[in-house]
């Protein structure tokens, strides 16, 4: 707050004049005619602090003496998370960005392009649209009733009702597998999907990957991600499909192992081998021949694309 800063400044230049402790003349000087070094880019990790330090009234005993925690955040990782950001977001427009690890550690967490302009965290308060990244959750859920990623289903346009999703650039086909249909993001396969499999079903599944957020029953659009969830809702929940645990709990300080009979007895529940199996498979087809080609590694890669409307 620079007018905060400089009347700071005159006030003390005053007492010490008014103390003797400097002259009258050295007591002139303008302080807001300093020039003041603009604070851009302020260290970004201030949006994962003002999530994470709450949490540790609930963590720590009461207590006077020193204690000293430690975070799951990488620093390199976060500096990549944030230069990533930066040089993505669209001039004007925002970000955000949320690394977890399987367990669910946060290793990166950027809220938005800059912490000082505005330190309104988009990563884990923002409530938004995942769009496409959604259709897991509804593919997800087919897969635990049964079906499996060589099914059809057709990718015909819908005719009938009010609601007449289109599929991105008018491709339409007779039928398509599960696979093909969620690599290629056919929105009108998704909710015919949402419509054979039952959305309480879809939301069952949400709500064990950990998703909390308010979800529209019965809304035909939910097949596309027209509720809205926080990103690390959504992180949370992708990671719970690589760690095949249900749900995997996002954190910030670092835990303790869990040992082999804890895990046992009270570990989370987790998806059949061959469900979670199913859904890697469609994941990689999403990023190896599907909408997410832009984004393929050299190694193993899962992912989905998710945009709304107009991209």
């Amino acid at each position: 707050d620079v007018d905060a800063a400089v009347g700071c400044a005159q006030v003390v230049l005053r007492l010490m004049r008014e103390q003797g402790r400097i002259t009258a003349e050295q007591a002139s000087v303008d302080p807001s005619a300093v020039k003041l070094k603009e604070e851009s880019g302020q260290n970004s990790v201030r949006y994962f602090t003002d999530w994470a330090l709450p949490q540790l009234d609930i963590l720590l005993p009461n207590t006077l003496e020193p204690i000293e925690v430690w975070t799951t955040i990488d620093t390199g990782m976060q500096a990549a998370a944030t230069a990533a950001i930066k040089s993505n977001s669209p001039s004007g427009a925002q970000g955000a960005l949320v690394s977890l690890d399987r367990d669910g550690a946060i290793r990166a967490l950027v809220g938005g392009t800059d912490y000082v302009t505005s330190n309104f965290n988009r990563a884990t308060v923002a409530q938004r649209q995942p769009g496409s990244a959604w259709k897991l959750f509804v593919y997800l859920a087919a897969l635990r009733a049964g079906w499996s990623p060589q099914d059809r289903i057709a990718n015909t346009e819908i005719t009938e009702g009010s609601y007449r999703p289109k599929n991105s650039r008018g491709r339409y086909s007779e039928s398509l597998t599960l696979e093909e249909a969620f690599a290629q993001s056919s929105n009108v396969a998704a909710v015919r999907l949402l419509s054979e499999v039952g959305s309480e079903k879809v939301i069952a599944t949400a709500r064990d990957l950990g998703v909390t957020s308010p979800l529209a029953k019965g809304d035909p659009s939910l097949a596309l991600g027209a509720s809205t969830m926080t990103l690390l809702e959504l992180t949370s929940a992708y990671a719970g499909v690589a760690a095949n645990a249900l749900p995997v709990e996002p954190h910030a300080f670092a835990r303790e192992e869990r040992g082999f009979f804890e895990n046992l007895w009270d570990g989370p529940s987790s998806l059949s081998s061959s469900t979670q199996s199913d859904m890697e498979q469609m994941l990689r087809s999403a990023i190896n021949s599907g909408t997410g080609r832009a984004a393929m590694l050299r190694g193993p890669n899962f992912g989905k694309t998710g945009t709304t409307q107009n991209n």
